[in-house]
């Protein structure tokens, strides 16, 4: 947003501010006076009401949407898709424990390393390289 923008802005939340607080300030019979006088009957303020806070609603929603989209643009890719295979991460976390075979979980470690499968092997690669504790493999980057 540039520098007017923002400062359009701004003076339109001081203002919007200063409206609430003004009607904050009223009587709720001032209220029904004022919205019969601007739109005719309170059933037609009601209807612009709603109108607007549907739009606010249907705002709120595209901007959290983009936010999520933009948070899921910044998600580390999975070994996977960078060109791990199963197999591959298979023998990294492996050799991984072979090094360090108190980090290996008890019921793996009961069954020698068998029986893991190649998407539990994809996940433990993928969090042993966020974690830095291996370097990613060559054709993986």
């Amino acid at each position: 947003m540039n520098r007017s923008k923002q400062d359009a802005q701004a003076e339109f939340e001081r203002w919007i501010d200063f409206m609430v607080e003004d009607i904050e300030a009223m009587s709720d019979e001032a209220v029904r006076g004022e919205l019969v006088d601007a739109y005719g009957t309170i059933q037609a303020a009601d209807a612009v009401a709603a109108r607007a806070l549907a739009g606010a609603r249907r705002a709120q929603g595209v901007a959290r949407l983009a936010a999520a989209k933009a948070a899921l643009g910044k998600l580390p890719t999975p070994a996977a898709a960078r060109g791990v295979d199963g197999p591959a991460a298979k023998d990294a976390v492996l050799r991984y424990w072979v090094q360090h075979p108190s980090e290996v979980p008890v019921t793996l470690a009961a069954r020698h390393g068998q029986g893991l499968s190649e998407n539990d092997a994809l996940a433990l690669y993928q969090s042993l390289v966020d974690l830095g504790l291996i370097d990613e493999l060559p054709h993986a980057q």
